[in-house]
């Protein structure tokens, strides 16, 4: 029995990792996301507006949704879990520690896109109300949600796996100091942050990331 086919394992990282302070907070960071995009979105006038919106709501998302879970997440999780009895339960029920750490895999994958895709879809729904969006921009953004989702979620499970203790640190590396670049104007060539935002830049805005 593998963790994709164990939907029970996987709802119960998924209900663990939603306890946990980044979870929540990062849901506070959806919301405040969604509702400045629903703000700013009576003003658009144009079909292009209204990518750049969903686009520029998306990499927020990114920061403020999933950024908080994402530090939750990559702090010492299969430790954790042997801490607090996880290990042996799943042992029992027959899933040894790799299928458990693929389940804590997919449930920060799950969670991530959840946070980005929320502010994104009722926004995109608020811009097809007003036609100032049109449907194959908002499956744009949508598939841009999902491969955000993927992408970062996957990075912070490999760095909570691998990294253990020190995951925290090796995600902030990997993800964060060259996002806080990217601010700047400074795109890192060689990373995820520049991977995720070219991702975003075509599916949600179609256009190229120089």
């Amino acid at each position: 029995m593998i963790a994709g086919r164990n939907p029970a394992l996987i709802a119960l990282c998924r209900a663990r990792l939603a306890r946990r302070w980044g979870a929540r907070l990062g849901w506070v960071g959806a919301i405040l996301v969604g509702l400045a995009g629903l703000a700013a979105a009576p003003d658009l006038e144009v079909v292009e507006g209204s990518r750049a919106l969903l686009g520029g709501t998306l990499r927020w998302a990114c920061w403020l949704g999933a950024g908080p879970l994402l530090l939750s997440a990559v702090a010492a999780p299969a430790q954790r879990d042997r801490r607090e009895g996880i290990t042996t339960l799943a042992a029992l029920r027959g899933a040894p520690p790799f299928q458990l750490a693929l389940a804590r895999a997919l449930a920060v994958i799950i969670e991530a896109t959840l946070r980005l895709g929320a502010p994104v879809l009722v926004l995109a729904l608020s811009l097809l109300a007003q036609a100032a969006a049109r449907p194959l921009d908002v499956a744009g953004v949508l598939a841009a949600v999902v491969v955000a989702g993927a992408l970062l979620g996957a990075a912070a499970a490999v760095c909570g796996e691998a990294a253990g203790r020190r995951g925290l640190a090796v995600f902030l590396a990997v993800v964060g100091v060259p996002w806080a670049l990217a601010d700047f104007g400074i795109w890192p060539a060689i990373s995820l942050p520049h991977l995720v935002g070219g991702v975003v830049a075509y599916l949600a805005e179609g256009r190229l990331l120089s």
